[in-house]
């Protein structure tokens, strides 16, 4: 007679599982080690875990590119940004989120070449981008954000709604998410624009 004693089979299952799915994290984890990277808004560096790195490439998505600080100003919409008067009694147009935290302040200047174009700042002062009129192939007008690094953060163009109303529609990232921002009136009578 055997006298072992064995563990209920249920048991053994979930250990080997277990022991398997150790393993395969492991392995992933080697692939896929935790990586540092700079935030595109201030600049400051953050780490991208294994499991943020498995689930874009499972996903097809980009990699997270502003921090968590960051990540969480831009998830209270929708932003408001306001044309006010910066300390030299230039115009500087700033952005808000729906808490009433400033996101960016973006001011109009002409490079070194001649050409118009808006500096945008994030609230720390870094330069998170340039925007700069362009024309499409059909000759078609719209305008084209670049990060510092030189590659496209998004692209805007106006539109009309179905009663005519006009609006900016941009666009950017690989999910190519659209928002839209529309003049708006405050109950005081200053003017802002909304995005949504």
């Amino acid at each position: 007679m055997n006298s072992r004693r064995h563990a209920p089979s249920g048991a053994a299952r979930r250990d080997r599982a277990g022991n398997e799915i150790g393993l395969v994290q492991r392995q992933l984890q080697v692939g896929n080690p935790p990586k540092d990277a700079t935030c595109d808004h201030c600049s400051n560096t953050f780490t991208i875990p294994t499991a943020t790195q498995i689930r874009r490439d499972e996903q097809g998505w980009d990699l997270p590119k502003r921090c968590e600080e960051c990540r969480e100003l831009f998830r209270h919409k929708p932003f408001k940004t306001q044309r006010e008067t910066g300390f030299w009694g230039n115009t500087v147009f700033r952005t808000y989120n729906s808490l009433g935290q400033l996101l960016s302040e973006s001011r109009d200047e002409v490079g070194f070449w001649g050409d118009e174009r808006r500096r945008h700042r994030s609230a720390t002062g870094e330069t998170t981008g340039m925007t700069r009129e362009r024309t499409d192939f059909w000759g078609n007008e719209y305008r084209e954000t670049r990060a510092p690094d030189g590659t496209v953060k998004s692209t805007s163009r106006e539109r009309s709604d179905f009663f005519g109303n006009p609006y900016t529609e941009s666009a950017g990232g690989t999910s190519s998410t659209k928002h839209k921002t529309r003049s708006k009136t405050s109950f005081w009578g200053k003017k802002y624009r909304q995005t949504e």
